[in-house]
């Protein structure tokens, strides 16, 4: 059975670029992000000198219930979307969700064979630039230093 750490090794991949020997990985990657009393399991912050950055939230699902508890809790994703968040996406094996039930402008990346694509591409939900609130860049920052303990820890 797929698990939701499958996934996020997966999302580490997924949200990583890297072009030696000139460009280092354009990412910024967070697990388990806190914000205003609500937690995303995955955040990716795109960074680029020619364009603003851009901050990605990812939900993980492995099965269906959780994914149907999440469409009956709308205001979770939007609290994080009201924080400065451009992207959302739902990643999960292809038998949780379906496409169709996706919030407006929410991505589906499918996980399969250990690996995650674009099933549907998420739409920049901020329409104006919104800037970041200081408690999700926090809650952000604390996810990636857990990030960074639990990499370090695995490769020892």
């Amino acid at each position: 059975m797929t698990t939701e750490r499958d996934i996020i090794v997966a999302l580490h991949d997924y949200f990583s670029l890297i072009r030696p020997p000139s460009f280092p990985d354009q990412w910024v990657r967070a697990e388990q992000v806190q914000y205003n009393g609500r937690r995303a399991d995955f955040m990716a912050l795109q960074r680029s000198t020619w364009l603003m950055p851009r901050l990605h939230m990812v939900e993980v699902k492995t099965v269906r219930s959780d994914w149907i508890r999440e469409l009956q809790d709308p205001d979770k994703s939007g609290v994080f979307i009201d924080g400065g968040v451009d992207f959302v996406w739902l990643a999960a094996p292809p038998q949780v969700a379906t496409v169709a039930e996706l919030p407006p402008g929410w991505g589906f990346l499918i996980f399969d064979q250990g690996k995650v694509r674009a099933k549907r591409k998420a739409q920049i939900l901020t329409t104006v630039n919104i800037p970041w609130n200081r408690q999700l860049v926090s809650g952000f920052v604390r996810g990636i230093v857990r990030t960074g303990e639990k990499t370090s820890s695995s490769t020892t």
